[in-house]
């Protein structure tokens, strides 16, 4: 399992890291990070996991704030933090739908996690986990409190600025001192336990039935077919968790598989077996998705073939000249001209 989070889960951190008198840009370059993954733009770039834990790590070490993540995550809007999916959460019925909405879609903001809804007759466990081993959670604290912390805020949202959970669970264990942890409580307005099953909030099942007043049903059919359109084209699976860090990788310029390898935080070696697993290889991946990017750029866009083929990751056209006869029979221009015939 490749464990990755979008770039959009940072929204908000350099102003927060700058108001608590640290550099955020020099956190960053410690954890390997790259600048630009702060950029709007690159709200959708996906990040190594591990990265993303250590950059809110060093932050909460370094501004001497324990509960740095958990700030983070309470100031976060949903549609800053989730995209697209905060617009259909946004305009959900009530709040257990928006809910059932974000577990169904959350692979998109944290690959490799899942959320869950459990409730018996009175109370609601709103869980964040990492798939595989539950032991991982204890070296991702950071992320699950930056989740909670999201997740409050989300509440917050749908329901109203006074809500707040019964109780506030977390599966690692509780910082020192005792000041540092009364800090949580009071971000959460909640009792807060420690060393518990699950990072989750607590609330009354009630709740999950309160209607939304921003509710939206033309607009919330709307976001969710584009959710679904983005389901089936973005499955949660290795190859297209590669394929996904591939097109990031081309974008950068870098696209080798060693750079492919530390956008997912594991060895080429693993990638390379994981691929196999399935069938599939990175050289194939690769190909795949330069076929296709070429072909959308040829096709549609009034770069120059030189552009073209540096932007697929060729350092010469006539590389992509070879690649475009193998993939569709003719060369680059022969292939714009086809198109343009055929409009």
């Amino acid at each position: 399992m490749i464990y990755s989070v979008r770039a959009g889960s940072l929204h908000g951190y350099a102003d927060l890291v700058s108001s608590l008198g640290q550099d955020p840009l020099a956190l960053l370059t410690e954890t390997g990070l790259p600048r630009e993954c702060l950029l709007p733009d690159r709200e959708d770039d996906y990040l190594p996991l591990e990265q993303f834990e250590l950059a809110l790590a060093l932050a909460a070490s370094r501004c001497a704030t324990a509960e740095f993540a958990v700030m983070l995550g309470s100031r976060q809007q949903p549609q800053a933090l989730l995209g697209a999916l905060g617009y259909a959460l946004q305009h959900s019925s009530t709040a257990g739908a928006a809910l059932q909405e974000l577990r169904r879609y959350f692979f998109f903001q944290v690959r490799g996690a899942r959320l869950e809804l459990d409730a018996d007759r009175s109370t609601v466990s709103f869980s964040f986990a990492l798939a595989g081993n539950p032991s991982l959670m204890a070296s991702f604290r950071h992320s699950a409190e930056l989740c909670l912390g999201a997740g409050l805020s989300l509440m917050r949202q749908l329901i109203g600025v006074r809500w707040s959970p019964a109780a506030v669970h977390f599966f690692h264990e509780p910082p020192e001192p005792r000041a540092v942890r009364a800090r949580y409580e009071r971000l959460f307005a909640a009792p807060v336990r420690w060393d518990q099953p699950a990072n989750a909030l607590i609330f009354p099942r009630s709740d999950l039935d309160r209607p939304l007043e921003s509710a939206d049903a033309g607009l919330q059919a709307l976001t969710h077919r584009y959710l679904e359109q983005l389901r089936r084209a973005y499955q949660d699976d290795f190859k297209a968790q590669t394929t996904s860090m591939i097109e990031h990788a081309l974008k950068s310029g870098r696209c080798s598989i060693d750079e492919v390898a530390a956008l997912s935080g594991i060895h080429r070696r693993t990638l390379h077996r994981r691929l196999a697993a399935e069938g599939a290889s990175f050289r194939e991946l690769l190909d795949q998705v330069r076929r296709r990017l070429a072909r959308r750029l040829l096709t549609t866009s009034k770069l120059s073939v030189a552009e073209i083929a540096e932007l697929v990751g060729y350092s010469e056209t006539s590389a992509l000249t070879r690649a475009c006869r193998r993939w569709f029979g003719c060369s680059p221009r022969a292939l714009r001209r086809n198109a343009k015939t055929a409009e």
